[in-house]
């Protein structure tokens, strides 16, 4: 596995709202807050190391709604308008199996599917609120710095 890589990389996160969750949601309110700073933090971190990660929340009262427009998301990153794709990775957490219905998790997955092909954008998933950094060494072969 390399070091910490110097070049810029746009990663689209893609999840619900830890302070706007969907009710009977598995996680006690009391924790939301802590989620989100911790979701805050690693983003930091991973912006420090070259990952520009911008957050796309879905709306869990409207599933078709949200789909629309995570696709719409997609496609602007597909390409930035000079040609060069935005998009490199499409994260999958930030609460997103908060929501008991897997429609919109799977759906959100089926968009990614539809918009690129191959292996046009990587899709990762991360396990908890301060593991986006984790998921993108993973999936980028690198270590980031603290």
């Amino acid at each position: 596995m390399s070091t910490t890589s110097s070049a810029v990389h746009h990663v689209l996160l893609v999840g619900i709202d830890p302070l706007d969750p969907p009710p009977n949601a598995p996680v006690p309110p009391s924790v939301l807050q802590s989620i989100a700073e911790k979701i805050s933090i690693d983003v930091a971190r991973a912006d420090r190391n070259g990952f520009h990660c911008t957050l796309h929340y879905l709306d869990w009262r409207d599933t078709g709604s949200a789909l629309k427009k995570l696709e719409e998301v997609l496609e602007e990153g597909r390409n930035d308008g000079k040609g060069t794709k935005k998009w490199e990775a499409v994260m999958f957490g930030q609460g997103i199996r908060m929501h008991k219905d897997p429609v919109l998790f799977e759906g959100a997955i089926a968009a990614v599917r539809r918009v690129f092909t191959g292996d046009e954008v990587k899709i990762i998933f991360n396990d908890g609120a301060d593991r986006q950094c984790w998921a993108i060494e993973r999936n980028f072969g690198i270590v980031m710095e603290e």
